[in-house]
């Protein structure tokens, strides 16, 4: 019976090994899986707010235009349209727009931006878009489609021309160039596409996917070619896949296709504003890999174990064995079996610190979005960069390239210090002059405050003001805390920023006071992922002022935010005077 007895008690001992080592590829599977859910949501939301910041500017530009003269007069009939169609070419230039052009009542084109180019619109009747239903019926069109006339995929956005009794009499349309878009998407590595509600993908980064189809049907084939709103018969069924749910997420699973992975995960959202769905496919190999390496690791480790015990065990029956013959070399041997036991228990605390050393790695990479704000200057200095080659201004668009180059610089100085405060590492810390790092940091949001109506003023003289710090991490502490006071005063009618320089022969103390709603939990606000921000709107992880704290206490000083008594909120940071001038 005893063989019987160790044979089953083995069998059961190996099967609850298997279930430790799966129960733990499934805990390493999941949070894998969660992480790149996270990424995921972050990068399809930066996106979709891209897109839609790309088109903002163009949704208004039909009424503006249409309140000028020569647009008016485009619409007589016995008007030549030459100088209409050159000031439709300026404002197309101008703007960035594909196409500018004016409808009459009709349907028909009478002074395009494109009238001189091989692909002009004049005199092609659009009556059957629907945007210019929408328009000469009195309200804003916007449609996405293929030109009928150009070929080309964009957005359109229209509206009313109106007489002096306001009564509709002409249709302004501005298209969107598509593929000027999705040129910024290019080099993600995940892939990302827009699809409208009838299942056709419409915008991507991979030119592959353009006209693919979800749910392929023969029948609204037909309807949409009747609508014009696609290449005639030009739509193809998405590669064949696979859908399961695994803790909670969406994998697909399209095996053998040149561009899907095998395995991804997918993500969703929708952007009601364009009519259309965003979707974003991660590529879950390296979790898989991660996955299995760990659970591999257990696997090793729970071998070690039971042959270290198993070894133990039976060096026990001999020491037992030995041990009326022998007993001063059973004791030695017995202290050789506790010191051998006691190095093992090390190995494994060892082994379980290392893991989580390794997931406070991976965590750091989370800290990403605080590059936010030099991105979106560096967008800004790009478009206008691009307008400034366009009217041969050379000088001032290289210039507009010095700042981008000098802010690509700042980021990778930026990321070194994340990564240092991450790890806790020890940085140089000297004289800065507290007055110039003020000036670079309104610089940095200056952009962001004008177009928002934000007035920022800094009362902080001329006479020069050295603090130990370092400068782009004190800019950055600036950046955070002006960034959340142009967050809070949204809506706001009166959005103003004050920041005042207080130099003292051992304190230096700057403040920084907003005319916002003031803070609701004060004593809070330094906390990680403490954020009063709604999720949807994508501004961060509430580490800001977590970092904001972290950074200012390496450089030994203090930072606390109130309410000021007169309204708003008011951050008060206090460092240590240097005693000479960087």
């Amino acid at each position: 019976m005893k063989p019987i007895k160790r044979l089953t008690g083995f069998a059961l001992y190996l099967a609850l090994c298997g279930g430790l080592v799966w129960g733990y590829w499934a805990i390493a599977y999941r949070d894998a899986l969660m992480q790149l859910a996270g990424t995921g949501t972050v990068q399809l939301e930066q996106a979709t707010d891209r897109l839609l910041g790309q088109l903002e500017r163009f949704r208004q530009l039909p009424g503006l235009l249409a309140d000028h003269p020569l647009v008016a007069r485009a619409l007589d009939p016995a008007n030549n349209p030459t100088k209409t169609n050159a000031f439709l070419l300026h404002n197309a230039d101008l703007t960035g727009a594909s196409d500018i052009y004016i409808l009459d009542q009709s349907g028909t084109t009478i002074a395009s931006s494109n009238a001189n180019l091989p692909r002009s619109f004049m005199h092609h009747n659009y009556s059957f878009r629907p945007y210019f239903q929408d328009a000469i019926n009195g309200g804003l069109g916007f449609f996405h489609a293929l030109g009928a006339s150009s070929l080309q995929r964009g957005f359109f956005f229209a509206g009313p021309i109106r007489d002096a009794n306001a009564k509709p009499i002409g249709v302004m349309v501005v298209k969107v160039d598509i593929e000027a878009l999705e040129t910024v998407w290019r080099a993600e590595p995940q892939i990302l596409l827009f699809h409208d509600e009838n299942g056709v993908v419409f915008l991507s980064n991979r030119s592959g996917l353009i006209f693919k189809m979800y749910d392929y049907d023969p029948a609204l084939q037909e309807l949409l070619n009747a609508q014009r709103q696609y290449p005639d018969n030009g739509l193809t069924p998405l590669p064949a896949h696979s859908e399961t749910v695994v803790f909670g997420h969406r994998l697909w699973q399209t095996p053998d296709h040149p561009i899907f992975p095998q395995t991804s995960l997918t993500l969703t959202r929708p952007v009601p504003l364009i009519d259309m769905t965003a979707q974003i496919f991660v590529n879950v190999h390296d979790a898989q890999k991660q996955a299995q390496f760990r659970a591999m690791l257990a696997a090793a480790l729970i071998a070690v174990v039971s042959l270290t015990f198993y070894a133990l065990r039976q060096r026990r029956l001999r020491l037992a064995e030995r041990l009326a013959i022998e007993e001063r070399a059973n004791s030695e041997l017995e202290k050789r079996v506790e010191r051998r036991t006691e190095q093992l228990h090390r190995a494994q605390d060892d082994l379980v610190q290392a893991v989580k050393l390794t997931a406070l790695g991976e965590m750091s990479a989370g800290l990403s979005h605080e590059l936010n704000q030099p991105l979106a200057a560096i967008q800004n200095f790009a478009e206008n960069g691009k307008i400034l080659l366009q009217r041969d201004r050379r000088d001032e668009a290289q210039e507009n390239l010095n700042q981008i180059s000098s802010l690509t610089k700042r980021m990778d100085r930026i990321i070194q210090n994340l990564r240092a405060f991450a790890r806790k590492e020890d940085k140089t810390v000297g004289p800065v002059d507290m007055i110039e790092i003020i000036k670079e940091a309104v610089k940095l949001v200056s952009i962001r405050a004008r177009n928002e109506g934000v007035t920022i003023k800094a009362d902080i003289g001329t006479t020069p003001a050295p603090v130990m710090g370092g400068d782009v991490r004190l800019q950055q502490v600036l950046i955070n805390l002006m960034s959340n006071a142009m967050d809070a005063m949204q809506g706001q009618e009166s959005k103003t920023i004050e920041i005042m320089l207080e130099p003292g022969p051992k304190t230096t103390r700057v403040s920084l006071r907003d005319s916002g709603p003031g803070l609701n939990t004060p004593d809070k606000i330094f906390e990680p992922f403490y954020t009063t921000k709604s999720v949807d709107t994508g501004h961060g992880l509430g580490l800001g002022l977590s970092i904001s704290y972290g950074i200012v206490q390496s450089f030994g000083g203090k930072i606390k935010g109130t309410n000021h008594p007169y309204g708003g909120a008011i951050f008060t940071m206090e460092l240590q005077s240097a005693q000479e001038t960087p």
